[in-house]
């Protein structure tokens, strides 16, 4: 069963078509990965579904409701958690500090994580039961801004964790990770898959193919292909948009 569907969708910058005609779905419970060469439409496409850009063309269909241009805090209510986007991690606070505001910031109907920021023990515990789901029990007390790439990573998806999403946008969350973060990463997002229905936006093609049930791929603001990842890695197209990367 579809959790979100495209139809249509399109995004124009000026005479520049960034997104074309994109129809996509993704099914609930599953990986969907978005691929694509640089320049593809990606993160025009990501930051629609996320409510940070307004389609010029086209519907974006979350649980049967048509949800096109809707604002980011609006996108959220309605379950759709885009990492790396819902907020910033507060460097000069503790890790968790940070997943609380959150946490109190959806419980009070507002999304400024900065609102009643002095009356919050109450979240205390669901805080810290997202901050053990991603792996940061051990650093609760640190400032964020001490931690490592890899942490400060995983805190990014607790915050978007803190909305209660149906549905997690994750926008590379392997970048400029080292390869041990990259093996820790791997392992969040498959304990994420089995409560949450994910899309990614990634480049690292290792990942994309061990973790994926489906695969989109972008080439030209296109769909070139959809499918399984074994059918996409094979797919001539997407092979030559790839410069034969991929084969």
């Amino acid at each position: 069963m579809s959790i979100l569907e495209t139809d249509g969708l399109t995004k124009h910058f000026g005479g520049v078509t960034a997104v074309d005609d994109v129809d996509l779905s993704v099914e609930e419970g599953e990986i969907t990965s978005l691929i694509g060469p640089n320049g593809a439409g990606k993160t025009t496409l990501f930051n629609m579904l996320a409510g940070a850009l307004e389609p010029s063309t086209g519907v974006i269909t979350f649980r049967g409701e048509d949800v096109t241009g809707l604002a980011p805090e609006a996108i959220a209510r309605k379950g759709i958690a885009k990492s790396f986007q819902i907020t910033n991690v507060f460097g000069g606070i503790s890790v968790l500090e940070n997943v609380r505001v959150a946490v109190q910031a959806r419980h009070r109907g507002g999304w400024n994580v900065h609102q009643h920021a002095d009356s919050k023990a109450e979240y205390t515990e669901e805080a810290e039961d997202i901050l053990s789901f991603v792996g940061l029990s051990e650093e609760r007390d640190r400032p964020a801004n001490v931690l490592s790439h890899g942490d400060k990573r995983s805190l990014e998806i607790g915050l978007a964790l803190a909305i209660d999403p149906d549905l997690l946008l994750l926008d590379e969350p392997a970048a400029g990770m080292s390869q041990i973060e990259i093996e820790s990463m791997l392992d969040l997002i498959e304990e994420l898959a089995g409560e949450y229905t994910i899309m990614l936006v990634e480049h690292n093609m290792d990942i994309v193919m061990n973790i994926s049930d489906h695969v989109v791929v972008l080439h030209n603001g296109a769909v070139i292909a959809s499918g399984p990842p074994s059918s996409v890695q094979a797919d001539e197209s997407v092979q030559e948009a790839y410069l034969g990367g991929m084969a």
